[in-house]
């Protein structure tokens, strides 16, 4: 499916479980439909393009992305302008290889935000393949850190070295 016509995952309405105002409703299918959105679910969205686009005041539309915030709905960093739609990957989950390539290209030219691990984190929930493919293709923004913790086999050699015990 081209960008030019990403599909709106058809009970998405029925996911809102807290009556919305209108604003906050017409602002949820803003974030669903706009002509930046990207099937992955996470993109650069200004405000002032929301505000330009829409004809609406800053104030609005902060609200009605901090009541959607607040519904977990989306995830917004004001700093990088990044939007990520929580459910977006459960929706519509990109299903081939290709897909995913054409996504992590995408993801690349985003700026980094804040949002990079949430949105790794839903990956891994929602779609492994592209999560797999951020950590591999974008590691620096997607790889988990190392742990700390020694693998079991390390853990007791470690513990029987006597240069390790004496340095304690």
């Amino acid at each position: 499916m081209s960008d030019d016509h990403d599909r709106v995952y058809h009970r998405v309405g029925g996911t809102w479980h807290k009556p919305w105002d209108d604003l906050t409703h017409l602002m949820a299918f803003y974030v669903l439909t706009n002509e930046l959105r990207r099937t992955e679910g996470i993109y650069k969205l200004p405000v002032g393009y929301i505000v330009d686009d829409r004809g609406w005041t800053r104030q609005r539309v902060r609200k009605a992305l901090a009541v959607l915030e607040a519904e977990d709905f989306i995830r917004y960093d004001d700093e990088s302008s990044v939007c990520v739609i929580t459910k977006a990957l459960l929706w519509q989950p990109l299903a081939n290889p290709n897909q995913v390539t054409a996504a992590v290209r995408r993801i690349a030219t985003l700026p980094a935000s804040r949002l990079d691990s949430d949105f790794h984190e839903l990956a891994e929930r929602f779609c492994q393949r592209l999560a797999n493919g951020l950590a591999e293709r974008l590691p620096e923004r997607f790889a988990k850190p190392l742990s700390l913790a020694l693998p079991p086999t390390l853990s007791s050699a470690a513990a029987a070295c006597p240069a390790t015990a004496s340095a304690a």
